[in-house]
């Protein structure tokens, strides 16, 4: 009798994040071997005891071919034989699928899928073409009279994650300022000028699909209460909650794109009006993942069995999510009441500031210590190197 194959091993890459952090996690607890890669030695999966393994490679966006071929020769040595982004390097590898090798699993979109999905200007055109409910949107024309944008608004580059390249204007001669600063400072072509868009109400919503080659196989929602950065952006704190409004957005506007893997799509909701509007979409795994793991939903483990079992192992598995599950990314709760102490908010900083209970802070297990220390050390460095609480990566906006 015929013993079956040990399910493959897995190599994350974007290792320091928690993004890949939690799908680390995920995976190792259904006792599935992880490897991790990144750019750095430092940081979250390297310093996990769950990791087998870790290896560097080069900077996705500044050399897209040297870090194809890093991957290959990372795929040899470990043996992986299921390949899962942690980030954005997710379209890098969408397009350059076919130099990787052909048995190796990679769950993820296409590459004109994932373009798609990570230009906020052509979601912004899906939403309006299917006519679903999304702030008004405009391309910056510096000959289009200024009169003809909303106010207050939201300049916007068309590509970028955490709040990065994303500014806010009251005033026309602010918009116009803010617009033609991101053109020269991103030497941006007029394909690729920014988008103004009206700033909408309301709270920050996040809905999050599991999908398998055009169907909905789950989904999650939650409700963010905290965000690192006073002008949005990553969610520090967030809390398991319904809305079948945004979910019926979302779904409309993946099925649209046929849409395969892992995605989640943020939004705006007004309470009061119980309006929601769709602001971009996150092809990829996206920062507060643990939470669906935790209240139920498995996105990176139900990946994994639809891509090596067929999404068939993954329907019985799926039931509703528990409501009311809190959680917290504590690196990012101390960049937020830092800021808040800066603009002398005491009582909004020590409700960051209190650890307790431990259990609802992701990147402070205390089965595994060095993760934590990792990403501590990570971010440290980052902020000495760039002197900012957000930095930029080359390539990652524009």
């Amino acid at each position: 009798m015929n013993e079956k194959p040990p399910p493959p091993t897995v190599l994350l890459t974007y290792a320091w994040c928690r993004t890949a952090y939690a799908a680390l996690r995920s995976l190792t607890q259904q006792n599935i071997q992880c490897v991790t890669a990144g750019e750095s030695s430092i940081g979250m999966c390297q310093q996990s005891r769950f990791s087998q393994g870790h290896f560097l490679h080069e900077n996705p966006y500044q050399d897209e071919i040297a870090f194809i071929q890093q991957l290959n020769e990372i795929v040899e040595k470990s043996g992986a034989g299921f390949l899962l982004p942690g980030h954005d390097e997710t379209e890098v590898i969408a397009k350059h699928r076919y130099q990787l090798p052909e048995k190796l699993i990679v769950p993820i979109a296409d590459y004109d899928q994932l373009q798609w999905a990570n230009d906020k200007a052509r979601v912004m055109e899906s939403c309006q073409a299917l006519g679903l409910s999304c702030p008004q949107t405009l391309a910056y024309d510096p000959n289009r009279p200024l009169s003809e944008y909303p106010l207050p608004c939201v300049v916007k580059l068309r590509r970028g994650n955490g709040a990065k390249g994303v500014y806010y204007a009251s005033t026309y001669d602010e918009l116009k300022r803010i617009a033609q600063k991101c053109v020269n400072d991103y030497e941006l072509k007029p394909g690729r000028y920014p988008i103004i868009q009206e700033q909408v109400p309301g709270e920050g919503w996040g809905v999050s699909f599991l999908y398998w080659r055009g169907e909905a196989l789950a989904h999650f929602t939650h409700r963010r209460l905290r965000e690192k950065t006073l002008t949005g952006g990553t969610s520090t704190a967030r809390i398991s909650a319904s809305n079948d409004r945004l979910v019926d957005i979302a779904k409309r506007l993946l099925d649209c794109a046929n849409w395969h893997g892992l995605a989640m799509v943020e939004f705006k909701y007004d309470p009061d009006t119980q309006r929601g509007w769709a602001i971009e979409i996150n092809p990829r795994l996206w920062g507060s993942i643990a939470l669906a793991v935790r209240a139920g939903v498995d996105f990176p483990y139900w990946l994994y069995l639809a891509s090596t079992q067929g999404p068939q192992a993954v329907r019985p598995l799926v039931v509703s999510q528990q409501q009311g599950v809190l959680s917290r990314w504590y690196i990012g709760e101390l960049i937020y009441a830092l800021q808040q102490l800066m603009r002398r908010r005491p009582s909004k900083a020590g409700r960051a500031l209190w650890p307790f209970p431990l259990a609802e802070l992701e990147d402070v297990p205390l089965d595994d210590p060095g993760a934590f220390c990792g990403e501590s050390i990570y971010y440290l460095k980052q902020f000495v190197v760039s002197a900012s609480l957000n930095p930029e990566q080359r390539g990652m906006v524009g």
